[in-house]
């Protein structure tokens, strides 16, 4: 998403505007699920940044719900290891990297630390089990 903000012409902010819209649109197809207000603003919320900077809302730290900075996180790490049209595919350790550089501007700090501990907790399970 980051290289869509920096495209000048008239076409990319049309298309921008799609891209963005697809988090509320989402967030309102989960809120005609019964009792689902929380996954509702989580998948709305999902592309907020930390620092502010992130859309719909342009919510910053802890006004975003929980579970979309989790989301957003999962969401960034799975786009970054998948091969993609436009970009390849990045090996875990730099989509990790990338999620620890962007940790506090992009993506909770707190967040990402967890997860980071958590993959080093398994791969030395997974390793010492071997």
């Amino acid at each position: 998403h980051r290289d869509l903000h920096s495209f000048p012409t008239r076409r990319s902010s049309d298309l921008f505007y799609l891209v963005k819209m697809h988090a509320r649109v989402g967030g309102e197809i989960v809120g005609t699920l019964p009792n689902s207000e929380s996954l509702q603003k989580a998948v709305e919320h999902h592309h907020e940044s930390f620092d502010g900077t992130g859309y719909p809302g342009e919510l910053q730290g802890e006004q975003i719900p929980l579970w979309a900075r989790i989301i957003a996180i999962a969401d960034a790490y799975a786009n970054m290891t998948s091969e993609r049209s436009f970009a390849s595919a990045k090996s875990s350790g730099q989509a990790l990297a990338e999620l620890e550089r962007l940790s506090g501007i992009r993506y909770d700090g707190m967040l990402v630390r967890v997860l980071l501990r958590q993959l080093k907790t398994e791969r030395a399970s997974s390793s010492f089990g071997s």
